[in-house]
């Protein structure tokens, strides 16, 4: 299954087939974000209200019927964007004292703010793994730095403290991530695979590039920036 929006509708594809998901009572749009090996798909969808306000809502759809999951307390936006196959869901919400946005993990129908390094205003989730590691970024006024969730807590994983701006693309069951750095210029970029137990061995797999996701077999996509147009590629074995 391929899950993606098509116009204002969440959608999949299956046998190359395009399928429009129903959308939850009084939502106008939508779009899937991910989709786990039993077929549940996790994305986010939109109410309109006054005097003029978009509210976005995470969404599950299984078997085809969309449910809505909480959000933290009077948050106007929120999205999922990936679960794993024990059906805990990671995402984002906005932070009530803030307003703001924090990463979030939905388990067993609760939403559970994951926090944020200390003195960072944003923090958000790409992918969460079957070992319940969650990757994405913290972010403040000095740039954005990858994080790792873990065993309820959060630091930044080696090597990526010596990249002060920097941020995840995905992480698979290996515990490998994909992720992009910024040189300290802050020029763009280069598209990175963070291996072994400890992560510090890291692989520079493409230049002025950005990752956005890594598989079970090391195979990292992105984009790449150094011609005139950006183009997709994948890498590895």
């Amino acid at each position: 299954l391929i899950v993606g929006s098509s116009g204002a509708s969440p959608v999949y594809w299956s046998d190359r087939e395009i399928h429009v998901l129903a959308l939850p009572a009084g939502h106008l749009s939508g779009n899937a974000r991910a989709v786990n090996d039993l077929g549940v798909i996790v994305g986010q969808t939109h109410t309109f209200e006054p005097p003029g306000f978009t509210v976005s809502h995470a969404t599950v759809w299984e078997d085809g019927v969309p449910r809505v999951l909480p959000s933290l307390p009077g948050a106007r936006i929120t999205g999922a964007t990936d679960l794993n196959e024990r059906g805990q869901i990671v995402g984002f919400s906005a932070f009530t004292e803030s307003g703001l946005l924090h990463a979030v993990l939905w388990e067993d129908g609760a939403v559970h703010d994951l926090g944020a390094l200390e003195g960072d205003f944003f923090s958000g989730t790409d992918s969460i793994n079957e070992a319940g590691q969650v990757i994405g970024l913290s972010s403040g006024g000095d740039g954005s730095q990858v994080l790792l969730w873990e065993d309820g807590g959060f630091a930044i994983p080696r090597p990526f403290t010596r990249f002060p701006n920097s941020y995840a693309g995905g992480i698979n069951d290996r515990g490998e991530i994909a992720a992009t750095i910024y040189l300290t210029t802050g020029e763009c970029c280069s598209a990175v695979l963070a291996k072994g137990p400890d992560k510090r061995n890291v692989v520079v797999i493409q230049p002025s590039a950005f990752s956005v996701d890594v598989n079970n077999r090391g195979q990292v996509i992105g984009v790449d920036t150094s011609g005139p147009e950006y183009r997709g590629f994948v890498w590895g074995p």
